[in-house]
């Protein structure tokens, strides 16, 4: 994952390098490795994140990194498209991980308030107070791996339970 990076204003320019290193160049590496495996009906999911579309002011390297996953994403689409193989990105909200709960920690500490305010204010973010769980990513994943899914070629799925203000 990239790291958040904190306010675009004050954001390392290495960050957001570091970013497109891990979200951009690791698909793409990950991608060449395997180009010779990619057969008609073969799918290619990322895993980017909401913060592509709808960025927050505390994570300006992920929503970059996000953001150029998904334009990477689509270009691959095309690419590939013609051989029969379809991209996609699964973009979730937070989701329940060891580094949300890491991210949730470092935020509590940092602003003096309990854990739980935390967890309660990223819930808040969603209409109807969710976070993500990984089996739901999984699910997404899953789906995209059905032959309907050429339908979804170079799309977005949005995993972030209402969150988005803004639309892909």
């Amino acid at each position: 994952a990239a790291p958040m990076g904190g306010a675009i204003t004050d954001v390392a320019a290495s960050a957001v390098v570091g970013a497109i290193e891990v979200k951009v160049n690791g698909t793409l590496r990950l991608v060449r490795a395997a180009s010779d495996y990619l057969a008609v009906d073969s799918r290619v999911v990322a895993i980017g994140g909401n913060l592509g579309y709808d960025p927050i002011p505390e994570a300006a390297t992920a929503g970059v990194g996000n953001a150029a996953l998904a334009n990477t994403i689509r270009q691959l689409s095309r690419a590939l498209g013609p051989n029969g193989v379809t991209c996609h990105i699964v973009a979730p909200g937070p989701v329940l991980t060891d580094r949300l709960r890491a991210l949730v920690t470092d935020a509590a500490e940092s602003r003096g308030v309990s854990e739980d305010l935390v967890v309660a204010e990223f819930r808040a973010r969603s209409p109807i107070g969710h976070l993500v769980e990984i089996a739901e990513v999984v699910w997404a994943v899953d789906l995209l791996l059905d032959p309907e899914a050429r339908a979804l070629a170079g799309g977005t799925l949005l995993l972030d339970a209402g969150q988005r203000t803004a639309i892909p």
